[in-house]
C-alpha cells in the first residue's frame, strides 16, 4: 500500500488554509462580518465580507465620497493590508451578495493612504480597486488587476460611485477579494 505520512510542510500548508485573519475595520466603518487569508502556493488570497445593513452606514449621493457612520471622522477604513500578511496586491474582486438599498448602490471598493477618512469626503489619495460602474445587484462580481499600488499600509475604503441616492443603507452584502502576491515568492538566491 505504501506510506500514508505526511511531511511537516504540507501539514503546515493545509493548517493555513482560510486562516481567520485579525478583522481590522475602523469604529465608524462598515461592518466586516468575517476577514480571512489563505495561502496558495506564492498568491495571497484575502477576502473580506462586509454587511452595510448591519450598522447606520451613510452615503452621501456624490461620487468617491466616503461611505461610514454619518459624520464620522476617524475609523472609516474596512481593513488595512500589510505585504507582510497580504503581499503585493495584484488583483481585486467584489461580488455582491445582497444588494444595497437606500444609500448609493453603485459602491467603489478603494484604497487609501488613511485609515481616519472623513464620511462624505474623498478618501486621501484613494484609488479604485473595483469600481461596478453601476448599481450592485444580487450575483453581479466585477474584478480589475491593478499596477503597482505601493509596498507601504494601505487601508480598504467603500465609497460612493456615480449613482445618485444619498441616506442610510438598509441592506447590502458584498464580499471582496483580494489576490497578492508573497514577499517571499522568489528567495534570494
Amino acid at each position: 500500500m505504501g506510506s500514508r505520512r505526511l511531511g511537516r510542510k504540507r501539514i503546515v500548508a493545509l493548517d493555513k488554509q482560510g486562516q481567520s485573519d485579525t478583522i481590522t475595520q475602523g469604529d465608524n466603518a462598515p461592518r466586516v462580518t468575517r476577514q480571512t487569508v489563505r495561502r496558495e502556493g506564492n498568491k495571497i488570497i484575502t477576502e473580506i465580507a462586509v454587511d452595510l445593513g448591519a450598522a447606520s452606514m451613510h452615503g452621501d449621493g456624490i461620487d468617491g465620497r466616503t461611505i461610514a457612520v454619518n459624520g464620522a471622522t476617524t475609523g472609516t477604513a474596512i481593513a488595512t493590508l500589510s505585504q507582510a500578511t497580504h503581499g503585493y496586491i495584484t488583483y481585486a474582486e467584489c461580488a455582491c451578495l445582497e444588494a444595497p438599498t437606500t444609500g448609493t448602490p453603485d459602491i467603489k471598493v478603494m484604497i487609501s493612504t488613511s485609515a481616519d477618512n472623513n464620511q462624505g469626503a474623498a478618501p486621501a489619495n484613494g484609488a479604485d480597486l473595483v469600481d461596478p460602474g453601476a448599481a450592485w445587484t444580487v450575483g453581479l462580481r466585477k474584478g480589475a488587476l491593478l499596477a503597482d499600488i505601493g509596498d507601504t499600509a494601505l487601508h480598504v475604503v467603500l465609497a460612493e460611485g456615480d449613482a445618485a441616492g444619498a441616506g442610510t443603507y438598509d441592506a447590502g452584502k458584498l464580499l471582496i477579494t483580494l489576490e497578492g502576491i508573497a514577499t517571499d515568492a522568489v528567495p534570494d538566491a
